[in-house]
């Protein structure tokens, strides 16, 4: 264009498109809003629907309010005044508006302020006046009447509150687009805020808040550029860019809003969704809510309040150090991390803390912590009530106590790198703080007790190898001692070790400790002396020379070297030992491993019961509060972490920790009876050919002493079935248990001269003490060995085992006795510990199972199946019915074990029952809590009914109850007949997964490689190599018009109406395309259906259509004129 007509063509040209752009386009916009809303209303006005009084009088305004905006559009005024709501029209809501401004007119007249006054404070009075003034009003404020009601008419009152707040959003979003002023101001004076399009209760402001607000108050007035200047210099910059970013995943369609500073930083300040998300004003209302959180003023005042309490927490966290064993730290500074080092740039904004730990500084950050300083709600006391190491940290990783939580200064978790800056600040604190205290260079008394004891034993250390080593290394002189005092140094750390770990653990581990101790030293000392040896040996090239220097000897040192480094990492693990002596399980060598066991489940059984008891009164008074199970702490931690749970109906105690606990009771039991078991036995020792065994009770030791040095692979036998050679014994030895005896019966090295197994020298020798210590009880109670075996009969999971008793005889052999027993797993093996600790009797089994059996007609009720555990049932676990009728899958009792059975009460209902096994499962329920995929089979009035637990509710599976007829390929041949080089074989129409499902194996395959050939030993069949193709999607390949994937739904594409149909529809109201009937016209051709009608009648329709909808309208609006007259 300027080519062939100018530079003024150009800028006509340019004119026009922003003409379009910026008057034309905007003014079709709003005719086109003004034309939705006189349809809607109009719509709603001569529906005939029953419209209430302020619904007609809203909808015949926005009729008036459309004709007079036209006029002005039409006139070229694009300011059009603000459209008519709803609310306008409803007096109730007026009436409410009324009744909150008449309160907050009266709140200020009492507070002795204007409204706007009032507003302008918060809704908050001023503050009292300075000392030496007169007050007016009694200094003792009258509690208000809200807080002396009872906790549940305060919810009561406050969700009723909540629903008409929540009311007057949903009436301005729908009238006006958008929360109005009025709104929002009656939210904030019901002390809510209205944020990302939710009702939040707002929190009482701190002091450090409301400083906060008035800081950040003073730059609202200010352009934005200036503001992001003042957010960037707390940051170590001088200005940033708001920058906008997509996000993906569940959070695809919002967008990241970002300040990019010049350092190259960048600061998150918020989520919107992306077309609002780079509007100004959301934009605005970001960068004034990071303002109100980072700019230097507040910075500093948030460092300087928190900083005191801080200081006074420390004393009370190192009280709780020197209670755990654990080392004192020194607060230095409250820090604030701008972001300057990229390793961390994640925590940018965050506040953090310096301390000192062992005079080495340490930055300590935790999410907690960075919270309560910035909204100034640090605590001169810990918050946490009890004692425990942070998360991923062991207790034997922990080294101080911050908050009455275990922290690690040598670890990177909860810190993070220290600028330059920022240790020299630390160090200048740390510096003026032990000025402070002048008298900490003499060792109190509780540090002096830290020190190594006497009783520490130094090994001697050689001091001439260690001259000699230093000579041949370097050119400078040896220090006589040295060698000695690094030494020591290394042994007083470990005797410091070991002083703390005896503080933590029970005193029975103390003399293991002191053990270990001494190893260390000892070792070490080896260790060193070997290493000075070895460096002696060949002196360094720097020392002796290039010329002949021994290569060969050098590489055999440095070979010698490398494996004394190998010893020394080893010697530092005894460290790691000493640390954890006494802090795992109770261990079966403990000679009082009964009494704790029972005592560690005694406190396990008061837990399950405190558990069961806050959830009962739980579900009774939807609070914890006034829980007489629990302290006042214990229930406001509880009400915490109910508040913050994401669960949809949190309990204070969750199903998975009922659960859990009670499985550990079970195990504590097993062990118990396990151990007790262990020392009523009382084993024995044999001779073997060429030394002894020794049944050690004191040591619980299985000890086999050899009369000479074993070979090297009786060594490695003894090695691999966990035996291990003990200097101390001089033995090798390991665990005296049931498990050791059966592992000597391997080792034929060790086997007892009199030709037995070291098992039958066990039974041998319990059978004669029983014989001397009770013949008559034994002649009279026979002592029976029993064991569970798999029940070939079996029709159910129910059944699946039984219990056997056997009569052992003199010969060695055993005697059949009963079944005592038929049932689960779980339960036959529950019943033989118990009958092997004496606690049942085979009559007491019996009936037992005599009970179970009993079948009550009369009583209803219900059943819990599981699907069994494996492979085959992966793919229908938690799966929707809906997906499993889709895929052709059935339930199958087959795949399922029965889990639980038990009464039905009159009133349980299904919902019932998968609340009360999700929540509060019983005692004797072993399954996992009611989901997905489980049945529930309904006994009722001597019906069964099974039901299906599905993603939502239940669906009813008759199915399951049903008799599942055997697949055999007699019932499934197709009575065809192949001939292989084999022989002749008949054709079953079954698939080759179906055949070995059925017993049959693969045999053979044809020729042509159509058929396999499956038998079972005795009679063989053929099956197709590859199944035939499904009918419907035979037909679907062939015939389906659209590009669907298979559905089972032939031709699901909508065929094309025809001009008979599309004349209907105009005759009926309706209208039409063009390009339908286009469509329809040549589709009718193609079909030869018959010559259509000619086009113009079917235009001259839809021109009849048109007019009859413009008479409509203009009576319409004729009618709506009268009205206004009138």
């Amino acid at each position: 264009m300027l080519h062939t007509e100018g530079k003024e063509a150009v800028e006509a040209d340019k004119e026009y498109r922003a003409m379009l752009l910026h008057e034309f386009i905007p003014y079709l916009k709003l005719h086109c809003a003004l034309s939705e809303m006189e349809q809607a209303a109009t719509a709603a006005l001569q529906s005939g629907e029953s419209l209430t009084q302020p619904e007609t009088a809203y909808h015949t305004a926005v009729q008036a309010y459309v004709a007079e905006c036209r006029g002005k559009l039409n006139s070229g005024d694009y300011e059009l005044p603000p459209a008519p709501r709803l609310a306008d029209f409803d007096p109730e809501l007026q009436a409410y508006k009324e009744h909150v401004r008449e309160e907050i007119a009266q709140e200020a007249a009492a507070a002795g302020m204007t409204v706007e006054e009032y507003a302008a404070n918060g809704y908050e009075p001023y503050p009292a006046a300075p000392e030496g003034q007169q007050q007016e009003q009694p200094t003792e404020p009258e509690t208000p009447v809200f807080d002396k009601l009872p906790p549940e008419q305060q919810q009561k009152l406050s969700g009723e509150v909540k629903a008409t707040l929540q009311m007057l959003i949903d009436t301005d979003i729908q009238t006006a687009g958008e929360v109005t002023a009025e709104t929002l101001e009656a939210i904030a004076t019901q002390g809510y805020a209205y944020r990302d399009g939710n009702l939040v209760k707002q929190d009482t402001p701190t002091e450090l808040q409301k400083k906060a607000a008035e800081i950040a108050k003073k730059y609202e007035s200010l352009p934005m550029q200036d503001r992001i200047g003042i957010i960037a210099q707390a940051f170590g910059c001088t200005s940033g860019k708001i920058e906008t970013s997509p996000c993906s995943g569940k959070w695809r369609g919002t967008s990241d809003v970002s300040i990019h500073f010049d350092n190259g930083t960048s600061l998150f300040i918020g989520n919107h969704r992306t077309p609002k998300a780079k509007t100004a004003k959301v934009q605005n209302e970001y960068v004034n809510a990071a303002l109100l959180r980072y700019n230097p003023e507040i910075i500093a005042a948030a460092k300087e309040a928190a900083l005191p309490i801080l200081r006074k927490r420390e004393a009370r966290d190192n009280e709780i150090a020197a209670q755990k064993g654990l080392k004192p730290y020194t607060l230095l500074n409250v820090e604030f991390y701008d972001g300057t080092d990229d390793k961390t740039a994640g925590h940018m904004g965050w506040y953090y803390v310096t301390l000192a730990v062992d005079g080495k500084i340490h930055a300590h950050m935790e999410t907690g912590l960075c919270f309560d300083i910035a909204g100034g709600k640090v605590s001169e006391s810990p918050t946490k009530a009890d004692y425990y190491p942070a998360g991923a940290f062991k207790d034997t990783d922990v080294d101080y106590v911050f908050d009455n939580v275990g922290f690690s200064s040598t670890s990177t978790l909860y810190s993070l790198t220290i600028s330059d800056e920022v240790r020299e600040r630390a160090e200048k604190t740390l510096a003026e703080r032990e000025k402070e205290q002048p008298t900490a260079e003499a060792p109190a008394p509780e540090q002096a007790a830290a020190k190594p004891e006497a009783s520490v034993t130094y090994y001697p250390i050689n001091e001439d190898a260690a001259r000699r080593a230093k000579e041949a290394m370097s050119f400078d002189s040896y220090k006589p001692g040295r060698a000695t005092a690094e030494y020591r140094s290394y042994v007083d750390k470990a005797a410091e070790l070991a002083a703390r770990q005896k503080k933590r653990v029970d005193p029975s581990f103390h003399a293991k400790i002191d053990g270990l101790l001494d190893t260390y030293a000892r070792k070490l000392a080896a260790n060193m002396n070997h290493g000075y040896e070895i460096a002696a040996r060949v002196p360094s090239i720097m020392i002796a020379g290039g010329s002949n220097f021994p290569v060969r000897k050098k590489q055999k040192q440095l070979a010698a070297d490398e494996k004394n480094m190998q010893e020394f990492s080893e010697i530092q693990g005894l460290l790691s030992k000493i640390r954890s002596t006494g802090m795992g399980g109770i261990s079966a060598d403990d000679p009082n491993a009964v009494s704790k066991l029972e005592s560690k489940l005694a406190k396990r059984e008061a837990l399950q019961e405190t558990m069961k008891a806050v959830n009962a009164y739980y579900r009774k008074h939807k609070t914890v509060d006034g829980c007489p199970h629990l302290t006042p702490e214990q229930i406001e931690k509880m009400k915490a972490s109910i508040s913050s749970d994401w669960r949809a109906n949190p309990q204070p105690f969750e199903s998975y920790q009922l659960s859990n606990n009670n499985a550990e009771i079970r195990r504590l039991k097993e062990r118990i009876a396990t151990l007790t078991r262990q020392k009523e036995i009382g084993y024995v020792g044999w001779e073997f050919d060429g030394g002894k065994v020794e049944a050690n009770a004191g040591d619980n030791r299985l000890q086999i002493f050899f009369d000479e040095k074993p070979a090297a692979d009786t060594r490695e036998k003894l090695k691999e079935y966990g035996f291990r050679w003990s200097p101390s014994a001089g033995a090798w030895q390991r665990q005296l248990n049931d498990n050791a005896i059966r592992a000597a019966d391997y080792l034929a090295c060790i086997a007892p001269l009199t030709g037995e197994r070291p098992t039958q020298v066990q039974k041998r020798a319990q059978q004669e003490a029983a014989a001397q210590d009770a013949p008559r009880e034994k002649a009279a109670a026979p002592e029976y060995i029993y064991k569970m075996e798999a029940n070939p009969r079996s029709e159910s999971s129910n059944d699946r085992f039984f219990l056997q008793a056997y009569l052992p005889q003199e010969d060695g052999t055993a005697k059949i006795g009963d079944v005592l027993y038929i049932g689960t797993a779980e339960k036959c093996r529950e019943i033989m510990v118990q009958l092997a600790a004496g606690e049942l009797t085979q009559g007491e089994v019996k009936e037992l199972y005599a009970k179970a059996q009993e079948v009550e007609p009369d009583k209803d009720t219900f059943s819990i199946y599981q699907l069994k555990r494996g492979d085959e049932t992966r793919d229908l676990r938690f799966e929707p019915y809906d997906r499993l009728q889709a895929a052709g899958l059935a339930i199958d009792p087959a795949n399922y074990d029965l889990i639980y059975t038990a009464l039905l009460a009159p009133d349980m209902s299904l919902d019932d029952i998968f609340t009360r096994f999700n929540i509060d499962h019983p005692a004797d329920f072993k399954g996992h809590s009611l989901s997905v995929s489980d049945v529930v089979v309904l006994h009722q009035a001597g019906q069964d009914t099974a039901h299906y637990v599905d993603s939502i509710g239940y669906q009813q599976v008759p199915e399951f109850l049903q008799e599942q007829q055997e697949l055999t390929p007699d019932a499934r041949m197709t009575g065809e007949q192949i001939r292989t080089p084999r022989g002749s074989f008949h054709v079953t129409d079954m698939t080759r997964e179906q055949m070995e499902a059925a017993g049959y194996g693969f045999h053979h395959q044809s020729e042509d490689g159509k058929y396999f050939i499956m038998g079972n030993g005795t009679r063989a069949f053929a099956v197709a190599a590859t199944q035939p193709e499904s009918p419907i999607e035979h037909i679907e390949d062939t015939v389906e018009q659209n590009d669907n994937s298979f559905d089972g739904i032939i031709n699901n594409t909508p065929p094309t109406p025809t001009v008979d149909e599309l004349e209907a529809k105009v005759q009926a109201g309706e209208q039409i395309s063009l390009l339908d009937l286009a469509d329809a016209i040549k589709a009718d051709k193609e079909r030869g259906g018959g010559t259509p009608e000619k086009k113009p009648s079917i235009r001259a329709q839809l021109k009849a259509d048109k007019e009859r909808a413009a008479q409509k309208k203009t009576a319409a609006k004729t009618k709506s004129q009268d009205l206004e007259r009138s």
